[in-house]
């Protein structure tokens, strides 16, 4: 078994980008939970999501780069940016 060593934290969630956003939601009991936007099919109604909004552009990617990846990719980079800063 190898060991792991954490050495830095990055978060994209429905709070916004980074450790500060997600730790004010969370300490100011604000839910990021609510119902789901309308896709016009009745298989949906009534469900609960905890939409993320697209993280800006990161800059340290280039502005083409950027605008290949999806929205999960830019998540991790923006996650990854903020764990090694």
């Amino acid at each position: 078994m190898q060991r792991v060593v954490i050495t830095g934290m990055g978060c994209v969630s429905p709070y916004g980008v980074g450790i500060p956003a997600l730790a004010e939601g969370l300490a100011r009991g604000r839910t990021a939970i609510g119902p789901a936007p309308d896709p016009g099919d009745d298989a949906f109604a009534g469900t609960r999501v905890a939409p993320v909004a697209p993280p800006p552009p990161n800059p340290r990617v280039p502005a083409h780069g950027w605008a290949s990846l999806d929205h999960c990719d830019r998540m991790a980079i923006w996650a990854a940016d903020e764990a090694v800063r």
